[in-house]
């Protein structure tokens, strides 16, 4: 076990070598150089990991759904063939 200042030590995410003592552990439990360092976003600390702040007197501004009265039909009305419907999506059969 080196116990030097001077001791090598090998950066498990770039591979490039350096200073043991520079090395730090990271919460994966690896050792990493300054440049792979992340810092406090880690994954113990990650701000992914703290729920969204939503505050609980928020007002929604109008709740319910739009009417839909374009889709409202009666039974007697609605088609039952599927020719009845126009064919707008259908590219074959328009002309140019």
């Amino acid at each position: 076990m080196a116990v030097s200042n001077r001791a090598p030590g090998i950066c498990d995410n770039c591979g490039f070598r350096y200073k043991l003592i520079q090395l730090r552990y990271t919460s994966y439990n690896t050792r990493v150089c300054p440049s792979c360092w992340d810092g406090r976003f880690d994954k113990v600390n990650s701000p992914l990991n703290k729920p969204a702040y939503i505050p609980e007197d928020t007002i929604l501004k109008d709740p319910r759904p739009p009417a839909n009265t374009d889709r409202n039909v009666s039974w007697e009305a609605a088609g039952i063939k599927w020719e009845d419907d126009d064919d707008y999506w259908n590219l074959a059969t328009t002309t140019s």
